[in-house]
């Protein structure tokens, strides 16, 4: 995620600082801002606002709710390119894609690349092009999303901007593997991960060990795959990013069944699911969205009508922390 702080202790930070902020002025006092601000104020004000707002939103699980307040001050703000609009369309682009919107979040990502040029912001056009890299993947364009993604890493290595390195690399061995290229995606994610740990970026940390399991259970090694989803499903409950738990079950599910337990990893996956809509944040990675797929079917086609009601049941009377907790214990 772009503009993350470098530390461990600063990203916690951060989100605790947004949730004092929530309970200090109360969801119902920002709401009031912003629309004050957009319908009779300052829509400038207003768009600042709400693209400050947007990674609280996508981390709590608010899509919707972000992605029309967004629109809306997009609407109203007029369209000069200025910092906060480039933000804020990065952030609309960010939950339209999470939304599984992939058309919207392509068309609002442009936008805001233009937007971060025409100021000459350099972190900000490589923010912008790695969130490319990522949508471009979700709609199976590889070519644009490796060109969206070595022209971040190309500008971040100019720069020297770490992070934007990191994120660049990650996105691009994520397009390379969905392309069936796993010996130019491991090492690349590989090499991701040991940056993101020298800047103490535990979010990036997370997704890269999340990817690396998606290789090594391609590859077959499943013990391998197992300890880097646990620990991905770690950090992301240390961060409390739900969306990147629900990716982990997602990954430790399909080698529940692979390990020869499907009922469990059914559970796990209906779980899942159940949490994506909760969350109205949609899996949209090719390669991801197409193991998930095959991982249920197997697992159906492995069990009885009875025995399938009943990892039904047991994932409907399942919370995610509840499966969470449980996982970060067992092997697989």
């Amino acid at each position: 995620m772009p503009g993350l702080p470098g530390s461990r202790s600063r990203f916690i930070g951060r989100r605790a600082e947004l949730d004092r902020v929530i309970r200090l002025l109360g969801t119902n006092n920002i709401v009031a801002a912003l629309d004050r601000s957009l319908g009779h104020g300052d829509p400038g004000q207003g768009l600042t606002i709400a693209a400050a707002m947007w990674w609280y939103w996508w981390v709590t699980g608010r899509v919707a709710e972000g992605r029309s307040w967004l629109g809306r001050a997009l609407a109203a703000a007029p369209a000069t390119p200025t910092p906060p609009r480039g933000q804020a369309l990065r952030g609309a682009a960010s939950l339209a894609r999470s939304s599984g919107d992939l058309a919207a979040a392509r068309a609002l990502g442009e936008q805001s690349l233009a937007v971060f040029r025409e100021l000459g912001d350099r972190p900000g056009t490589i923010t912008a092009l790695n969130s490319l890299s990522i949508t471009a993947q979700g709609q199976q364009d590889y070519d644009g999303s490796l060109s969206y993604g070595y022209g971040g890493l190309a500008l971040a290595e100019q720069d020297g901007d770490r992070r934007g390195i990191a994120a660049a690399m990650n996105n691009t061995a994520g397009t390379l593997r969905c392309a069936g290229r796993l010996d130019e995606a491991g090492p690349l994610f590989e090499r991701a991960l040991a940056v993101f740990r020298e800047i103490s970026d535990p979010r990036g940390e997370a997704a890269a060990l999340n990817n690396l399991g998606i290789v090594s259970r391609r590859r077959g090694r499943l013990a391998a795959s197992a300890g880097h989803m646990r620990a991905a499903l770690r950090l992301y409950t240390d961060l409390a990013i739900v969306e990147g738990q629900v990716d982990a079950v997602e990954g430790l599910a399909q080698l529940a069944v692979l390990d020869g337990d499907p009922a469990r990893g059914l559970t796990l996956l209906l779980l899942a699911a159940r949490e994506r809509v909760t969350l109205g944040s949609s899996l949209f990675t090719p390669d991801e969205v197409a193991d998930r797929d095959s991982a249920e079917r197997a697992a159906r086609e492995s069990l009885t009508a009875d025995e399938i009601t009943r990892a039904v049941r047991a994932a409907a009377g399942t919370t995610l922390d509840a499966a969470v907790a449980l996982l970060c214990e067992m092997n697989v």
